[in-house]
């Protein structure tokens, strides 16, 4: 809040204050640490207490006892990050090949293509492709923009993982539609949650402000479909973001004072705005391109008045692990939002 930050503010000025006051006006001065060999003597008893608390932390595990157990229990929660870590390719990505998931003893039908936020929701995802009986291809990376001809200001070179991605769907010619998930609201503003933002160029314009980052992102999924006119596009939309679901931003403030897990959400007008800078483009290139299809997986999710919750309806399981990332339970706890999606992707 304002008031915990100026109080903050002022600690901080305080304490510097004092500083400057009682260490290092004295040392300078000579009126304490006249000698070298005080001197010496004072920094090497810094260092090594500095080192024997070092090595405490270290020693008692960041000292685990300090947070709440039901805080304690929440973060170290090892169902919560997702599972299948080999088909999320962190390194090699412009040369890996893509995982055959879904149902066993099954033809892929599609390519699942697209970036962490992609990994976070496979999990739901391929739990309902193996219960329709549908199976299919996946490469995944990390910040993977599946889009072409768009690159950040100041970055000199295109996606390499772009290439790859089209080289696997020209290899995979009996598979002829390609599904893509991404963090859509973050190239379409340029700003993620935690508020880092930036700006995008393609070959006709870079943008000046974060507004004009939708037109370019719009084109650069534009040329991708250009790109494919023999394959069917399916566009999946994107989870909502913000800090409220940031599994470390709720434990810092429960460390200060109890919080009700129900009312730890989202507000809804952020899951809207979030939803607002990319929907309607998806839309737009489904009604200008008969080849392509949105489909809004996530339409119902967090879709009341209450906003997004954090935690399940038990109040233990969290549905993201971090602000914009389903946690493996809370992917799995979305799973029946796929079965209408596997049912078309099986007639395809």
């Amino acid at each position: 809040t304002l008031t915990t930050g100026l109080f903050c503010v002022a600690l901080s000025v305080a304490l510097a204050t004092l500083s400057w006051a009682f260490v290092e006006q004295p040392v300078r001065r000579r009126r304490v640490f006249a000698s070298r060999r005080q001197i010496y003597g004072g920094a090497l008893f810094s260092a090594l207490a500095m080192g024997a608390v070092a090595f405490g932390v270290i020693r008692f595990e960041g000292l685990p006892n300090r947070v709440p157990k039901d805080l304690q229990a929440v973060l170290s929660n090892d169902a919560l990050p997702t599972n299948g870590v080999e088909c999320f390719f962190i390194d090699g990505a412009a040369g890996a090949e893509p995982c055959l998931r879904g149902a066993p003893d099954t033809a892929p039908s599609f390519i699942l293509v697209g970036d962490s936020h992609a990994f976070a929701m496979a999990p739901g995802f391929w739990d309902a492709a193996r219960r329709e009986g549908v199976a299919g291809l996946q490469y995944i990376a990390p910040a993977f923009f599946p889009g072409l001809g768009m690159r950040r200001v100041g970055v000199s070179r295109d996606n390499p993982r772009s290439d790859r991605m089209l080289q696997i769907i020209a290899d995979q010619s009996d598979v002829r539609t390609i599904v893509l998930q991404a963090s859509w609201a973050d190239y379409a503003l340029g700003r993620n949650w935690k508020g880092r933002s930036w700006l995008y160029q393609d070959d006709i314009s870079a943008a000046r402000a974060g507004a004009e980052n939708a037109e370019i992102f719009a084109r650069a999924l534009d040329r991708l479909i250009v790109a494919l006119p023999e394959h069917q596009i399916v566009f999946l939309d994107d989870v909502p973001a913000g800090k409220e679901l940031d599994l470390n931003q709720y434990a810092r403030r429960g460390m200060l004072r109890d919080i009700a897990k129900d009312s730890v959400r989202l507000p809804a007008a952020d899951v809207a705005a979030r939803r607002a800078a990319y929907v309607p483009v998806l839309t737009a290139l489904a009604a200008a391109h008969e080849n392509v299809r949105f489909v809004p997986v996530f339409e119902t999710f967090c879709a009341g008045p209450d906003g997004c919750a954090l935690f399940a309806e038990d109040q233990i399981t969290p549905i993201y692990r971090d602000g914009d990332h389903l946690s493996n339970p809370g992917a799995l706890g979305l799973s029946p939002l796929f079965d209408e999606l596997m049912i078309m992707l099986r007639s395809e």
